[in-house]
């Protein structure tokens, strides 16, 4: 399994698997993975050459900041998960990549 920390790194893996004709299927999550989540892994699989998951705790989705804070991340198992379902790359998304310092956020 492939993890990538940018976007630069997806897509050269992405415009790769394309290039060999695979066909790729992608489940956007927000992390602290579950069965549920699993189970779009292997739907995903059975439809796809190759697929990929986003994990991104996107900040504006939550109304209150303190359900930000409180949400659980569990690097780790999700990443677990990921290997045990064979999901070929996992792009573990951070806040700076996607929401510049000078950006703010009003809820």
């Amino acid at each position: 399994m492939i993890v990538c920390k940018t976007p630069e790194e997806v897509l050269d893996q992405v415009r790769l698997w394309k290039a060999q004709g695979k066909r790729i299927g992608f489940v956007p999550t927000m992390g602290y993975l579950h069965e549920g989540h699993a189970s779009l892994f292997e739907e995903c699989i059975s439809k796809a050459d190759k697929t990929v998951v986003s994990i991104f705790v996107n900040p504006a989705q939550f109304n209150d900041p303190e359900d930000y804070a409180k949400y659980p991340v569990n690097t780790e198992g999700d990443l677990k998960l990921c290997e045990s379902k064979k999901v070929d790359l996992v792009f573990y998304r951070t806040k700076k990549l996607y929401i510049p310092m000078e950006f703010q956020i009003l809820y």
